[in-house]
């Protein structure tokens, strides 16, 4: 099977479910090596299918907390203290 059937009428195969052209652009490119054997497997799998080895997935942005963002809760944190317990 192959992408982009455009066929319509007597000739439409309503079992070709072939993905399109623009969703193998699109979303064609999720595949990540795996860190044990090296297979490709998608990018949210959560185990290897050739080695079963456990692929772990960082959070978006869970590397280290921004220094504005530890800035503004320690300000908000003194403003409700001022406020609300003094």
């Amino acid at each position: 099977m192959g992408c982009c059937n455009t066929k319509h009428g007597c000739e439409f195969d309503p079992d070709n479910e072939a993905p399109s052209c623009d969703d193998v652009a699109r979303f064609g490119g999720d595949d990540i090596a795996c860190p044990s054997c090296g297979s490709d497997v998608y990018h949210d799998a959560a185990i290897c299918h050739a080695c079963g080895h456990a692929i772990e997935h960082a959070p978006a942005g869970s590397s280290k907390a921004k220094p504005w963002v530890i800035a503004t809760s320690a300000a908000m944190l003194v403003a409700f203290v001022l406020v609300f317990v003094l």
